[in-house]
């Protein structure tokens, strides 16, 4: 990146028309509460205002999180990848 690749990164900043959406989700014991629709509604909000944006990329999502899928399927989203969760003892 140095001398001249942030030149480039700020350039990129205003050319973009592609947003992520990290981490969009409930812990399960609070699934259910109606958190989900303030959720959605400050995530659509937050991507409306600007107008630049046309597409948006929802990132972790977790596969167990199937109501969730759902619900974002709904919305007209369309999944092309899914992100699990695998654990390993590392004591033998």
């Amino acid at each position: 990146m140095f001398p001249f690749g942030w030149l480039a990164l700020l350039l990129e900043l205003r050319t973009t028309d592609w947003i992520n959406i990290n981490g969009a989700g409930m812990i399960a014991e609070y699934r259910g509460s109606g958190g989900t629709a303030i959720l959605y509604s400050e995530m659509f909000k937050s991507v409306t205002e600007n107008q630049r944006y046309h597409h948006a990329e929802v990132v972790q999502i977790g596969m167990e999180n199937e109501k969730m899928q759902r619900e974002l399927q709904n919305f007209g989203i369309d999944f092309y990848k899914m992100h699990r969760l695998y654990r390993r003892s590392l004591q033998t």
